[in-house]
């Protein structure tokens, strides 16, 4: 009590603190925009067992501020979970990005951020100035909504071996080459069509912004602003269409919609 009320302790670097979001508590993104605003890392590391369309878009928003930050992103590929659309669109967006899949099948896990002033040689990250671990994967859920539960550290308050931790794990991740992440897409949609929509909803696979399986309108009206294919060609298994024409006067002509060929 006497060191808090003398202002010996920097309010930036409080002791690490045991937080919780999604139950009216501040969010990871809030919380990791909050960090950032303060702090403004010249390096930011990130390892994510999933990682969404849709979480990596809300990542952006929180980042793009900090337009001379350099951003890595270690992403898992365990059980084809991980969407090749946020690999290519973080690649694109000028991040490094690198990935792994736990040897023998089993599942590649963790979830981590840190940030500091520069990346080292080995991948580590110097001068910690911010650390999470916890429970949230990259996803709009794990960074917006879903209950969650987290450590946060900051300054000299950072576990000194966490920067050596992150560099073990980025050094055992493989560029994310785009015939790499070509490959992992075709992977990730035959994994895909062996899933319920049920779970298409919970990965963040599906289309629409909320997870939910997205219309026919919602489809139209995307395919006039995508740029993005949702995969590689090679990955398809099956075309549709239907076979009456929109006038009904002939019941087997097959007739392409043109914003089916769009979509």
């Amino acid at each position: 009590i006497h060191l808090i009320n003398s202002h010996t302790i920097d309010s930036r670097h409080m002791p690490p603190s045991t937080q919780i979001s999604g139950l009216d508590n501040h969010s990871l993104g809030q919380v990791l925009k909050t960090e950032l605003c303060k702090d403004k890392p010249a390096a930011l590391g990130l390892v994510f067992a999933f990682v969404s369309v849709s979480g990596f878009r809300e990542l952006v928003k929180i980042t793009r501020p900090f337009e001379h930050m350099g951003c890595r992103l270690l992403a898992g590929i365990s059980r084809e979970v991980t969407h090749p659309t946020a690999l290519m669109e973080a690649v694109k967006a000028g991040w490094e990005v690198r990935l792994v899949s736990a040897p023998g099948g089993h599942i590649f896990h963790p979830k981590m951020i840190i940030s500091g002033l520069s990346f080292g040689k080995d991948g580590s990250i110097k001068n910690p100035l911010f650390t999470y671990i916890g429970s949230s994967n990259l996803t709009r859920g794990g960074l917006r909504d879903h209950v969650e539960c987290g450590l946060v550290s900051q300054g000299d308050f950072v576990p000194p071996d966490m920067s050596a931790c992150y560099a073990r794990l980025w050094q055992v991740g493989r560029p994310a080459t785009e015939s790499r992440i070509n490959a992992y897409a075709e992977r990730f949609a035959l994994r895909n069509r062996k899933r319920s929509p049920d779970d298409l909803k919970a990965f963040e696979v599906a289309d629409s912004k909320d997870g939910s399986i997205a219309t026919y309108d919602q489809l139209s009206e995307s395919s006039k602003s995508s740029t993005e294919e949702a995969m590689p060609i090679t990955a398809a298994a099956a075309a549709w269409t239907g076979l009456e024409s929109f006038t009904g006067e002939y019941k087997f002509q097959v007739e392409f919609p043109r914003d089916v060929s769009l979509v």
